[in-house]
């Protein structure tokens, strides 16, 4: 029995190495947004991926390629000079022999990765990727972990200009914070940008230097704003602040519960009010009342009511905000708000991206363009009849429809974009999207460039029905919100002689649940005629096998789950409806919902594998579905399986990426 828990994988599997760093006040210090922001970009991050493959490079404004796609990763953000490239620490095992399996291409998967920085202005490598963290570059220097009490601070050109056994952070006012450790207690101190220590590590928590002056805890419930000297400038008395910033702290109230905001003198500016605050940016912050969400000045007047569900700083004093029912902006309709908070739109969009000179990316569930600083929409810049998000990125605009990634001219013109392909044998497959609202999404593969143009279009027009059939679109209601949500966004290939198996997992999550449900759907498709077969044509006729395969299951639950008083922990009644399956070359798969056994509470995919000596009496051995396995096929060479593989094409080439 195998447990499969549905999980969405989040942007790098090297994130534990953020986590382990971005700990303490100090925290919020890794990032820096000012540095480069006008920086000459002539290269673009972009990928190729073939039968599971993705490898990274940098193209041109033309679309070429000037650094081949060597890198397992690359992280950037736009209009920044410096992107992270990253390179797996160990190679996956060989997988492709088995089929080709789909993955967020701009998503590293869980191996362990390491490292580096390369320039997008001229695609030198300045720091090669072997190191385990790398920060963005403050005030001309970066730091960057060797090991895991070894770091080194680089300028730009990657020349190493210290090195601390002590953690560093992000520069600024020309200082550090570094964290040591005093008979196993951790303190902070300051560094000039030499790593001479012009603070002493006295410290319990640190804050980065703005103005002069930084916020420092000295003992639980003590805190201070020190100097560019170390010396005290002021003494605060609250039990708990949350960081300065704009030259606001914000503290906590103990006996209320409440925050509120002091100034670098400790005086109490805004009474503590509220239930949430967050920090100053552009002399406005958002804070939390009774669940909701508001905006006020440094007077503590509200310049947006205190009304909506969530409200999201988009830069320079621009906000977007919903009043939807759940605290997930991806399903409500925003308005935007400028500086003044005078509402500039209506609740008309789903995603709203960043000011960026002058400019917001906005997608009204039915295209993508830009909008004015005044709310309108910017109609020399273009507009996509596609759902996601625009940057401005060097001359280029760069666009992320859903997982897709693709360059545009600023009037335009497609420079370049994501493609997914597969070969297995002699047939090729390219993926294709189907995304008709802003909630339901599906990739699925195509035949391409196959010698049997007529059998092609059967199987390609099956799998695309299947797709718009198991896909329902989810329409939002009158106040533009989304009932459901719907991704079917991972699928594998496998073939077996004249067996195609496709195997997709979505997930179905109804907006406000307290979780979704995981799907798998499978195609097994004969590749000679089109035929789509059914589980009961692997079996004679009239044989039971639903009640053959659930003493199975039972068998094997019972074998691996029991009570302390050596009971089964679940027991599977039986099916209600036929199951979903997945031949492979020695077995068949069966996949169940985990509601369906008794006292399995999790939402997941609980699949049992049946070997076919167990079930050798009731399979149809002269039947198409299992013929359509157990033959050679003319003119493709018969490769020997792994010794573990449980699923694969063994009867073709090893994959080969196709680009």
């Amino acid at each position: 029995m195998k447990k499969s828990m549905w999980s969405v994988k989040i942007i790098l599997g090297c994130l534990a190495l953020c986590i382990i760093l971005l700990c303490g006040t100090a925290c919020s210090f890794w990032k820096d947004s000012s540095d480069s922001d006008n920086a000459e970009i002539n290269l673009y991050p972009a990928f190729v991926v073939g039968n599971g493959v993705c490898k990274w490079g940098l193209i041109n404004d033309e679309g070429k390629f000037v650094v081949k796609p060597t890198y397992d990763h690359i992280e950037w953000e736009a209009g920044k000079r410096f992107a992270r490239i990253y390179a797996r620490i160990a190679e996956p095992a060989e997988a492709n022999k088995e089929g080709a399996e789909n993955t967020d291409p701009r998503v590293a998967d869980e191996a362990p990765m390491s490292v580096g920085l390369i320039d997008r202005s001229n695609g030198k490598v300045i720091l090669q990727p072997k190191y385990l963290f790398v920060t963005d570059f403050s005030e001309g220097l970066a730091t960057v972990q060797v090991a895991e009490d070894k770091y080194m601070v680089i300028d730009e050109k990657g020349k190493t200009v210290f090195e601390s056994k002590d953690m560093v952070g992000l520069f600024s006012d020309g200082l550090v914070w570094f964290k040591t450790l005093k008979d196993g207690e951790p303190l902070y101190g300051y560094m000039d940008k030499k790593g001479k220590v012009k603070i002493e590590p006295i410290y319990k928590e640190a804050g980065s230097f703005t103005d002069g002056q930084a916020l420092v805890t000295i003992e639980e419930g003590i805190h201070a704003v020190i100097n560019d000297k170390g010396k005290n400038v002021s003494n605060l008395s609250f039990a708990r602040v949350g960081g300065m910033s704009e030259g606001m702290i914000k503290f906590l109230d103990n006996e209320s519960g409440k925050w509120g905001y002091a100034d670098a003198d400790g005086k109490i500016v805004i009474q503590s009010q509220f239930d949430f605050v967050d920090s100053f940016q552009d002399g406005f912050a958002i804070v939390g009342l009774n669940n909701k969400f508001g905006l006020i000045n440094k007077k503590g007047e509200f310049v947006i009511p205190a009304e909506y569900q969530r409200i999201i700083a988009l830069g320079k004093g621009y906000y977007s905000a919903y009043k939807g029912s759940v605290p997930n902006p991806k399903y409500f309709p925003k308005a935007v708000f400028n500086q003044e908070g005078q509402q500039l739109t209506g609740a008309l969009y789903y995603d709203v991206g960043n000011y960026q000179n002058g400019y917001f990316s906005v997608c009204d569930g039915k295209a993508t363009y830009f909008i004015e600083k005044n709310g309108q929409q910017a109609r020399k810049l273009p507009k996509f009849n596609e759902l996601g998000r625009l940057e401005f990125d060097g001359d280029l605009i760069k666009a992320q429809f859903d997982r897709q990634l693709k360059y545009y001219t600023k009037d335009g013109k497609l420079v370049w974009e994501s493609k997914v392909a597969y070969k297995m044998g002699n047939i090729y497959f390219e993926e294709r999207k189907y995304m008709p609202s802003w909630t339901t999404v599906s990739y699925y593969p195509q035949m391409v460039d196959y010698q049997d143009v007529v059998l092609q279009s059967k199987i390609n027009k099956l799998i695309e029905n299947a797709v718009l059939e198991n896909n329902r679109v989810h329409e939002p209601d009158a106040e533009g919100a989304f009932p459901a949500d719907i991704r079917e966004d991972h699928y594998s290939l496998n073939r077996y002689q004249d067996l195609l198996v496709i195997k997709y997992e979505a997930y179905y999550y109804p907006v406000g649940a307290a979780h979704g449900e995981p799907r798998v759907r499978m195609h097994h498709i004969n590749l000679q005629d089109g035929t789509v077969y059914q589980l009961k044509d692997l079996f004679i006729p009239g044989a039971n096998y639903r009640e053959r395969f659930a003493a199975e299951i039972n068998r094997q639950i019972a074998g691996s789950t029991k009570t302390e008083e050596g009971e089964p922990e679940m027991k599977f009644a039986g099916f209600k409806q036929e199951p979903s399956f997945q031949i492979t070359r020695d077995k068949l798969i069966i996949y169940l919902l985990a509601s369906e056994i008794t006292e399995y509470s999790y939402p997941g995919i609980i699949s049992f594998d049946i070997s076919y000596d167990k079930i050798s009496d009731i399979i149809d051995t002269k039947g198409a579905l299992w013929q359509s396995f157990h033959k050679k096929v003319s003119g493709v060479e018969q490769l020997t399986p792994p010794a573990d593989s449980t699923q694969g094409s063994d009867d073709i080439p090893e994959a080969e990426p196709v680009y």
